[in-house]
């Protein structure tokens, strides 16, 4: 995959997320500037160590961002999930874990308070 196709699946990730290119510089610790050069495929060669930053920030494994043999279907993570993900520090398992839970009539929760007592009542089981 070339970088311009690793920077536009990048972008991608980041608006189904509902992530600003700010929030998620800030989550991999990259300045916004970088990052835009990074999606727009004019960031030149980029180091592993960024690339795994960016996909900890996104909460996606570095395959999804990369494509390429074993690549997972992408989970979608709901801006309300990786707030609440975010707040209670939950690890990229554990939002899998909850982004991928089936519920009744696309009733999916939609605040930081209903995951909060969703993970509360499946902790047990996650951990």
């Amino acid at each position: 995959m070339d970088l311009e196709s690793i920077g536009r699946t990048i972008r991608r990730i980041r608006q189904a997320r509902g992530m600003t290119q700010d929030g998620l510089a800030n989550a991999a610790r990259l300045s916004r500037n970088y990052l835009s050069q990074i999606e727009r495929g004019m960031a030149g060669n980029f180091s592993l160590e960024t690339l795994f930053r960016i996909a900890e920030g996104l909460r996606v494994s570095p395959v999804e961002i990369i494509g390429g043999e074993g690549a997972q279907t992408e989970t979608v993570i709901s801006p309300s999930l990786n707030s609440f993900a975010l707040k209670a520090k939950l690890n990229y398992a554990q939002v899998e874990f909850l982004a991928r839970l089936p519920f009744p009539d696309n009733r999916r929760p939609r605040t930081v308070a209903e995951w909060e007592a969703i993970y509360t009542a499946l902790k047990p089981y996650i951990e």
